[in-house]
């Protein structure tokens, strides 16, 4: 990948980018409440949403919900067999892992995709690392 370029791989580089100039800008006039901001905005996933073919994709899902924290999480799943949980990366969602639902459902499991907390079909709009991976543990 050209280094010039790369920070355009990131779904919402806009939207950080002007985030960031309003940032420096408070900061030049405000540095207190620039670093509110900043730890504010540390919180916000700024998640994408699904592009045409993974909308398409989690229509054709099973459409489950997951209860955490007194909220219903969307997840999805796909074919029959032993269970494979999948989740997506950090600003993203369950759409983007079409590429391995398919082979992994036509290899005969039953795939469940989780959208973490303030992603994607799950509510909310800030989370953290320690959130976002807390579905996934197994409940005393």
């Amino acid at each position: 990948m050209n280094p010039n370029t790369a920070h355009r791989a990131y779904p919402n580089s806009a939207k950080l980018k002007t985030a960031g100039g309003i940032v420096r800008a408070l900061d030049s006039i405000h540095p207190k409440l620039a670093t509110v901001v900043v730890n504010r905005l540390f919180f916000m996933p700024f998640s994408k949403q699904p592009s045409a073919a993974e909308r398409r994709m989690l229509d054709e899902a099973e459409h489950l919900s997951m209860l955490f924290r007194e909220k219903n999480l969307g997840a999805y799943a796909w074919g029959s067999g032993p269970t494979v949980l999948v989740i997506h990366g950090w600003a993203s969602n369950a759409g983007s892992l079409q590429h391995v639902v398919g082979p992994l459902v036509q290899a005969g499991f039953r795939v469940v995709a989780l959208d973490a907390p303030a992603h994607g079909g799950s509510p909310g709009r800030m989370t953290d690392a320690v959130e976002y991976g807390q579905p996934l543990m197994p409940q005393s």
